[in-house]
């Protein structure tokens, strides 16, 4: 990981790791909501890490999913770094939703159908993704 591409990058970045959270309703949800919504409107970006599947499920029934998109949630703290290294070291501020190409030989993206797992593919696979990450919102 390039931690030096995080350290000249003006963009500002928050990364919560959600491994400690083993539970949140509705009113939780709606106060993360909010706080993501005046974090953005300062200019900063929240990525999610570690979420477990019952408190995606409430953020999802919640209707969290409809401000922050499910594409900002990684299943480690260290596969956030990696993008948001990337996104720093090709001038870019945010990730585009993965575009699935059935044709594309890149693995299957997802775990519990909505957080990217990086873990299973082969290391010279990462720059690909994250490049097809980035150049879709181009």
């Amino acid at each position: 990981m390039n931690v030096e591409n995080l350290r000249s990058s003006t963009q500002q970045y928050l990364i919560l790791d959600c491994s400690g959270i083993s539970y949140i309703d509705c009113m939780g949800s709606n106060v993360l909501k909010e706080v993501v919504i005046e974090l953005k409107s300062q200019e900063i970006i929240v990525h999610f890490c570690a979420c477990n599947t019952s408190v995606r499920d409430i953020l999802e029934v919640a209707g969290i999913f409809k401000t922050i998109p499910k594409h900002f949630f990684f299943p480690t703290v260290d596969d956030a770094i990696a993008v948001i290294s990337h996104l720093g070291a090709t001038n870019r501020t945010e990730i585009a939703a993965p575009q699935v190409n059935h044709e594309s030989t890149i693995k299957q993206l997802r775990i519990d159908s909505d957080v990217m797992d990086m873990r299973d593919l082969p290391k010279n696979h990462l720059p690909n993704i994250l490049t097809n990450l980035t150049n879709a919102n181009r």
